[in-house]
């Protein structure tokens, strides 16, 4: 491998699609630097709790990170385009990038997240998230009463 050739790793999904990365990209994820430093010679670096889905969008996002010709200007408009995904898929990239020890994507995908969440109602949180009530109907309004400041 000559000195402008970078090393690259070869990703594998929990559904078995393999995807190439460049190190120096996927290294932002402290589990995968973690394989890197032992020094495991795999071939494939297994990521058991990633999907092929959610492990694309992963990887765009840390290659766009890693990119030094981007201004910090641009990844900001990246992540702003980057977060516009259903709320589903959002939590699921959380989870995948929670796996993964990767800091700045949670970041960006809890801010995100955050941000959708706190304009919804208690009635659309609880649906949303299959959350049962268990207040009676008199327990709820004693509770809205007490914090009508929390339901405006």
């Amino acid at each position: 491998m000559s000195s402008s050739e970078e090393k690259t790793l070869i990703l594998k999904s929990s559904d078995n699609e393999e995807f190439v990365v460049k190190e120096s990209a996927a290294v932002q994820c402290i589990t995968i630097k973690n394989v890197v430093e032992v020094g495991c010679d795999l071939g494939a670096i297994p990521l058991l709790n990633v999907d092929s889905k959610n492990l694309a969008w992963i990887i765009e996002f840390m290659e766009k990170h890693a990119d030094s010709t981007l201004t910090d200007s641009d990844k900001k408009d990246f992540e702003t385009e980057f977060v516009k995904k259903p709320i589903n898929d959002l939590l699921g990239m959380i989870l995948a990038a929670n796996y993964l020890n990767f800091p700045a994507l949670m970041n960006v995908l809890c801010d995100a997240c955050a941000n959708e969440i706190k304009l919804w109602s208690v009635e659309e949180l609880r649906e949303k998230f299959n959350i049962q009530n268990d207040y009676t109907e008199e327990e709820e309004k004693a509770v809205r009463a007490e914090n009508s400041w929390a339901f405006e």
